[in-house]
């Protein structure tokens, strides 16, 4: 009614916002969820709006936007229509094209921001996340073209990261920094972050892997590479927890933040996958532990809504070992020879099971939520307390519930009392 042909609408006023190039964001990226609930005469109503985009603007846009939510909305909802309207996928070809010359770079690396008229860029910037987040629609692409010049672009991107080391910034293996030079093809700061800016990038290496069917061994073996170190260097669990926590991480100085945001939340999702991909039963842990910390941060509000971000202190580096397990817990685990009153064995069982509840996988169908503690632990606050819509952690319950099977992650809950704490 008010913003058809526009990326949003600001529903206080009715008014247009165009963030994204003004085609029509929230329409194309919302093609793939009209094909999954079944709305197939709306689908047919909005197909004319789709032919209407004209993707050479003579305006600087984001390729990794553009890439992410045009191209990927258009390639999803033909993969789901079944190839049933053509002009999806010519769309996402023009698209592609008026994007490919951002690609021609000395590294290969695609500029932050492109004019699609004037071919060029207003600096030699980008990011991780956005150079490490063609590939999936990039390949799909030239699938369907059969036009090879897209999976070529997105494998050579692929090829840096693979081959980056310490010349071009890089510090530890599989932690890449966030800000990049596309013209020297460095990394230009040592932060490595798997929120804001550096997400997406990570996820892709196992997405990649999923989409060739395990045929390509570099997609895993970064992936790999990139949990293992984040699980050594980044990963921070707060004793006596099931609370784990993921903050950005100075790959020199080897210091980390204190904060996480809500964009991490994507990881426990990826890590859920990942695990059963390659049958890394501590990533399940780490994923619902890091689960465990967002679902926290929902239901300890007033609105049951999460903050953008959050800082947390008391922490300490993750230790499978004694991960969720309390100062009291670990000491008694050590000194069971010498307790008096019970027996050896006994006490034994006792304090190696006790606080492990990662470790059981054991479902109950009739679960439910139990009341959320409350106050937050010491040092646990929101930062930011804007809520920005944000998937990610729904995203990451939806993938916990299909992998583990587990109703925990399906349970919600409708009203409450006043005095009761909100569910999520």
């Amino acid at each position: 009614t008010y913003a058809l042909g526009h990326d949003e609408v600001k529903p206080l006023t009715n008014k247009t916002h165009d963030p994204f190039g003004g085609w029509g964001a929230s329409l194309v990226d919302s093609l793939s969820t009209m094909m999954v609930m079944g709305l197939d005469e709306t689908m047919d109503a909005v197909i004319p709006e789709i032919s209407k985009i004209n993707f050479q603007l003579d305006e600087n846009v984001s390729v990794f936007e553009s890439i992410i939510r045009y191209l990927g909305g258009l390639l999803s909802a033909y993969e789901l229509s079944d190839a049933r309207h053509p002009i999806l996928l010519q769309k996402a070809e023009e698209l592609a094209q008026a994007l490919l010359p951002a690609f021609d770079t000395a590294s290969g690396l695609p500029y932050h921001l492109w004019n699609p008229v004037k071919k060029e860029s207003l600096n030699n910037s980008t990011l991780i996340a956005e150079v490490g987040t063609v590939q999936l629609e990039f390949m799909v692409l030239s699938h369907h073209t059969r036009n090879p010049v897209y999976a070529q672009k997105a494998q050579k991107i692929t090829d840096w990261l693979d081959k980056a080391g310490y010349r071009h910034g890089l510090n530890i293996v599989g932690l890449f920094p966030t800000d990049i030079d596309v013209h020297r093809g460095r990394f230009k700061d040592a932060t490595c972050t798997f929120g804001a800016m550096g997400d997406s990038a990570f996820e892709y290496f196992l997405k990649e892997y999923l989409l060739a069917e395990g045929s390509v061994p570099q997609y895993g073996r970064l992936y790999l590479h990139s949990i293992d170190s984040m699980k050594r260097y980044m990963l921070r669990q707060l004793p006596g927890s099931e609370l784990l926590f993921l903050p950005p991480f100075d790959t020199r100085h080897h210091t980390a933040k204190r904060t996480m945001d809500h964009l991490t939340c994507f990881v426990p999702g990826m890590l859920a996958m990942g695990a059963k991909t390659f049958d890394r039963p501590d990533d399940m842990v780490v994923a619902k532990g890091l689960l465990e910390t967002c679902v926290y941060m929902y239901r300890s509000t007033a609105t049951g809504l999460c903050s953008e971000n959050w800082q947390f202190e008391n922490d300490e580096p993750y230790n499978p070992l004694t991960y969720s397990k309390s100062r009291e817990q670990l000491t008694a685990s050590r000194d069971w020879w010498y307790m008096q009153g019970n027996s050896a064995q006994d006490t034994l069982v006792e304090h190696e099971t006790s606080g492990n509840a990662h470790d059981q996988e054991t479902v109950t169908q009739s679960y439910q939520l139990p009341p959320v503690s409350l106050p937050r632990p010491s040092g646990l606050q929101s930062m930011d307390r804007r809520y920005l819509l944000r998937p990610e952690t729904v995203e990451s319950i939806w993938i916990l519930y299909r992998v583990t099977g587990d109703p925990k992650y399906q349970v919600s809950v409708d009203r409450y009392k006043d005095d009761d704490p909100p569910f999520f």
